[in-house]
Order: C-alpha cells, then structure tokens, then sequence
C-alpha cells in the first residue's frame, strides 16, 4: 500500500521467503515504486535484467504487477513474482 503521507510503499502481505520487504521503497523507486508511479501495470519477464531492480537475489524470475486504486488515486501494487 502506498502511504500517502511518506510516498512509500509498505508490504502488508507476502508469501514466500523469495518476496523482500518493500518497506520504505518510494513511488518511483524501483519496479514497484515505478508501477506506483506511472499507474500502469506491468509483466517483466526477467527482473535481473530490468535496470529499476534495487533489490538483489531475491529469487524471482518474473513478475506480474498491477496498480490498486480508489477512484483515480493510486492505493498500492499488488505484485506476484515467479521463481522459475
């Protein structure tokens, strides 16, 4: 969920021991602060070579994220990753 009073992202839900902590992760900051920020979904086939990656070995080979929304306001990503 996006804070709005920080502009950061907070987790409030994860599954498995591959998805980091976007604690602190700021809209605009890598590829779940730039989902956030540009308010579009996104499917990045190969995360180790996006260049908004800022989190290291996490294990996730892939990921689909889509934009949370109350009216036209931005609320959070919510974001499923693959391993393989």
């Amino acid at each position: 969920l996006l804070d709005d009073a920080t502009g950061a992202l907070t987790t409030v839900a994860a599954f498995g021991d591959e998805m980091p902590s976007v604690q602190g992760l700021r809209a605009g900051h890598g590829i779940l602060g730039a989902v956030a920020a540009s308010g579009t979904g996104e499917i990045v086939n190969d995360v180790d070579q996006d260049p908004r990656r800022v989190v290291e070995h996490t294990g996730i080979k892939a990921l689909i994220a889509a934009v949370l929304r109350v009216g036209e306001r931005v609320t959070g990503v919510v974001a499923l990753g693959s391993t393989v």
